[in-house]
C-alpha cells in the first residue's frame, strides 16, 4: 500500500512539473511570436521620420531620398495636409485614387486613431501641416480605441497568476479524482495480497523485493523442495533395498 501511495505522489509531482513547464514554454512562445510580428512603434517612427525629411522648396515639396526609398519598400504612401486650408498640399506618386485631397478636422482626427479608406494611417508633425503615412490594407491592424482601466492594467500580473494558479489547481484535483478511483479498484488486491503473507508469517517480506527476486526466491525454494523429496526417495528405495537383501540371506 505504501509502495502505491508513493508512485502515486511521484506522478503527481511529474504532472505538475510537466504543467508548469508547457505553461513557460507556451509564454516563451508567445513573447517571440508577438515580438517578432509586432509593428510597436515602426510605422510611427516612419511618419515622423517622412515629415522632418519633408522640405518645402520655391518649386514645391520635396522628400529626401532615404525616406522616399523606405515608403517605397514598405509600398507606403504619404500626403502633406496644410494647417490652413485642410488640403493636400504633397503626396508621393503611388497615393491611392480613393484618398480624399481635402479634409475636416474631424476626418483629421479620424485618419490619426484608424484609418483613410480602409488603409492604415500613422501621422507626423510637421511645420505648418500634417504628415500622413498610409500603408496597405493587410499591412498593420489598428485599436480604434485604445483605452484600458487603470486598475485593470494594474493589476493584470495578479490576474494572471489567479488564472494560472486555478488552471494548476483544477489539473490537480482531475487527476486527484482519477487516481483516487484506481486506487479504490486497487486495493483489495493489495488488502488480498497482505492478508495471505500475513496468514503465512511473512507479512511485508515479498512486497519489498523486486519482481525478479521474487521469482528467483519461489524458484530456488521450490528446486530445494524437490530435492529433498528426491533425496527422501533414494534414501527409502536405499533402506528397502538393505531389508530385501538381508531377508534373501537369512532364508
Amino acid at each position: 500500500m505504501k509502495d502505491i501511495t508513493k508512485l502515486i505522489r511521484r506522478f503527481v509531482g511529474i504532472l505538475l512539473l510537466s504543467t508548469i513547464l508547457v505553461i513557460v514554454l507556451n509564454i516563451i512562445i508567445l513573447a517571440v511570436i508577438s515580438t517578432s510580428q509586432t509593428a510597436n512603434g515602426r510605422p510611427w517612427t516612419t511618419a515622423k521620420k517622412t515629415a522632418e525629411a519633408l522640405q518645402e522648396t520655391e518649386t514645391g515639396y520635396i522628400l529626401s531620398g532615404d525616406i522616399s526609398d523606405q515608403l517605397n519598400r514598405e509600398n507606403a504612401w504619404a500626403i502633406y495636409i496644410d494647417n490652413d486650408t485642410l488640403e493636400v498640399k504633397w503626396h508621393t506618386e503611388n497615393l491611392p485614387d480613393t484618398v480624399p485631397l481635402q479634409y475636416t478636422i474631424s476626418d483629421i482626427a479620424s485618419l490619426t486613431r484608424g484609418y483613410i479608406d480602409g488603409y492604415p494611417t500613422y501621422t507626423g508633425e510637421s511645420e505648418n501641416g500634417l504628415v500622413v503615412v498610409g500603408y496597405p490594407k493587410d499591412r498593420y491592424w489598428k485599436h480604434m480605441y485604445p483605452s484600458w482601466d487603470y486598475n485593470f492594467i494594474k493589476n493584470a500580473p495578479y490576474t494572471v497568476l489567479i488564472v494560472i494558479g486555478v488552471n494548476i489547481f483544477l489539473i490537480f484535483l482531475i487527476y486527484i479524482i482519477a487516481n483516487s478511483k484506481l486506487l479504490k479498484s486497487v486495493k483489495p488486491i493489495t488488502n488480498g495480497i497482505q492478508a495471505s503473507l500475513s496468514t503465512s508469517g511473512k507479512k511485508g517480506f515479498y512486497p519489498t523485493l523486486p519482481l525478479k527476486l521474487i521469482r528467483h526466491r519461489i524458484f530456488s525454494k521450490n528446486r530445494n523442495e524437490t530435492y529433498k523429496e528426491k533425496k527422501q526417495q533414494e534414501q527409502t528405495g536405499f533402506l528397502a533395498f538393505l531389508t530385501t537383501s538381508a531377508h534373501h540371506f537369512l532364508w
